[in-house]
């Protein structure tokens, strides 16, 4: 595991994302008050499992951060009375790593160097983004987002390691039309891609596909868009006539 704090890029480069581990003590961690009780029932029924995985957070702290904790503590949900908001159908390994990244600002990934690119890394970091999303916690999203950025650019050194369909049907199936997380999947796609990136594979989101198709038909050169205006009229011929 490493910090995100500082993502290896080159062999001998470090992008930081935040420089010094000093913090103002105006941005300290509000740690008083009470404490919540948060339980990730999975995909399981919280009737049958009402105990899977539990964890104590601290209010003010989640509060400040989630605008969806805010709310089921606000005193208009029956979570507000119990002190214990359940959250159905998302995996506790996931909240695990959201919590680390609003207790610590910092997300826990997988140590990768030259000779293991994290492939299965894309699929985490869209989980969590689903997850800040659900959450509506704003900054982690943001933090998500430059976390995908640098391990692209940290793989791009030794080979392209695009994001696989696995993590963008995820962002795809738990973000709106007007998602960030989205737009960044098609920008990946459409200035990165190679003809073998979408080759083999199956269950494509039809919305990620359109998006990729408008985004080139805006990006697309005036050049491209003359080339059927000039080209000879036998081009698209199944039968080549002899010249």
């Amino acid at each position: 595991m490493f910090n995100l704090t500082t993502a290896k890029v080159e062999k001998d480069v470090s992008l930081s994302l935040h420089g010094s581990h000093r913090t103002p003590y105006g941005r300290m961690l509000n740690t008083r008050g009470p404490m919540l009780r948060v339980v990730c029932a999975g995909e399981t029924n919280r009737a049958v499992f009402p105990e899977q995985d539990t964890y104590y957070v601290h209010q003010n702290l989640i509060t400040a951060r989630s605008e969806f904790f805010k709310r089921a503590t606000n005193g208009q949900w029956q979570e507000s009375n119990e002190r214990t908001v359940y959250l159905s159908g998302d995996k506790p390994s996931i909240f695990e790593l959201y919590l680390n990244l609003v207790y610590t600002g910092n997300l826990a990934t997988e140590d990768y160097s030259e000779n293991n690119v994290p492939v299965h890394e894309y699929a985490a970091l869209a989980k969590v983004y689903v997850l800040a999303e659900k959450l509506q916690d704003t900054k982690a999203k943001d933090f998500v987002l430059e976390a995908i950025l640098l391990t692209f650019r940290a793989t791009v050194y030794f080979i392209l390691q695009r994001p696989p369909i696995e993590a963008i049907r995820i962002i795809y199936e738990g973000t709106p039309d007007t998602s960030l997380a989205r737009k960044l999947m098609v920008d990946l796609y459409t200035e990165h891609g190679e003809q073998d990136w979408l080759e083999g594979e199956s269950d494509i989101p039809h919305e990620f596909l359109y998006d990729i198709t408008m985004r080139l038909f805006l990006q697309r050169t005036h050049q491209t868009i003359k080339s059927t205006s000039v080209c000879p009229l036998s081009r698209y011929h199944e039968v080549k006539s002899e010249e």
